[in-house]
């Protein structure tokens, strides 16, 4: 159901359209991976290249389907969305930035969605070290939206874990290529991250 946050939200990403904040036009296409999978967990992301190469790399594609397009969605998704999922396991991978926090809170304000990353479990996961090389500073939209953040996605803190949090509230971040740059610490455990 649409809310005060959902459309604080949506209006930030019409009235900051700057290449970094996006407002998906009705019709977008979306970028889907492997479709026969039935069981197994639907990941939501706004990078599905960057994913569908990593999962690809971690023999994943028959586990998990991705779906996804950069972008904010519209309220016209949400049907389209619930029905890719079918009941299986939804979840949301993005960057630990504030436009995927802010797409992640508006999408669960809409369906029942979990949120898997960027985050500390994973970036400890796949043996990425935080440093001036995997940290990207944000811009100035970005910076500016975080008190809407704050707001909006409350929780923000404990989605991200005290690292990536810090680094965020630092005025960095991390973005989901780190999953496709990574020589991963072991396949078994980046598939506990993504399969139910």
């Amino acid at each position: 159901m649409a809310n005060g946050s959902t459309d604080g939200i949506a209006r930030w990403f019409s009235d900051h359209a700057d290449g970094e904040f996006l407002r998906a036009a009705v019709g977008d296409p979306y970028a889907i991976g492997r479709s026969d999978n039935e069981t197994g967990r639907v990941l939501y992301t706004t990078k599905p290249t960057t994913l569908a190469h990593a999962l690809r790399r971690h023999d994943l594609t028959t586990r998990v389907t991705t779906i996804g397009r950069y972008g904010l969605p519209n309220e016209q998704d949400v049907t389209t969305l619930l029905s890719f999922a079918r009941g299986r396991p939804f979840a949301f991978l993005g960057d630990a930035d504030p436009v995927d926090l802010l797409i992640f809170a508006w999408l669960r304000s809409y369906l029942p969605i979990k949120y898997l990353g960027i985050n500390d479990l994973l970036v400890e996961t796949i043996g990425v070290e935080i440093d001036d090389t995997t940290a990207i500073p944000l811009s100035n939209s970005e910076l500016s939206s975080l008190p809407l953040l704050a707001v909006t996605c409350p929780d923000y803190r404990d989605l991200l874990g005290p690292k990536c949090a810090h680094l965020l509230d630092s005025g960095s971040k991390l973005e989901i290529e780190i999953i496709a740059s990574s020589s991963c610490a072991g396949e078994k455990a980046f598939a506990s991250l993504f399969v139910p």
